[in-house]
């Protein structure tokens, strides 16, 4: 089921109060995911990259964040750089 206008705008008001910035290195187990894909062959630069966005998030977004999450964002940005 969708969401009325009203429960949209109530959702938006509740993110902008309480969703802070994060970087990938506040997140769980980014650090661990890094090296690994490191040790993977990832290369650095484009870690760099990924590493160079804020995340804008609520903190039970950011506690769940994970490998999963991570990877899509890798995948995300590969994507959009045509990689």
């Amino acid at each position: 089921m969708s969401k009325s206008d009203a429960e949209l705008v109530q959702d938006m008001f509740y993110r902008q109060a309480n969703a802070r910035e994060y970087s990938y290195f506040d997140l769980p187990g980014y650090s661990d995911w890094a090296t690994r894909k490191l040790d993977e062959g990832v290369g650095p630069e484009i870690l760099g990259h990924l590493e160079a966005f804020t995340l804008v998030m609520l903190p039970d977004e950011a506690a769940a964040a994970n490998d999963a999450y991570f990877d899509e964002a890798l995948d995300d940005l590969r994507t959009s750089l045509g990689l």
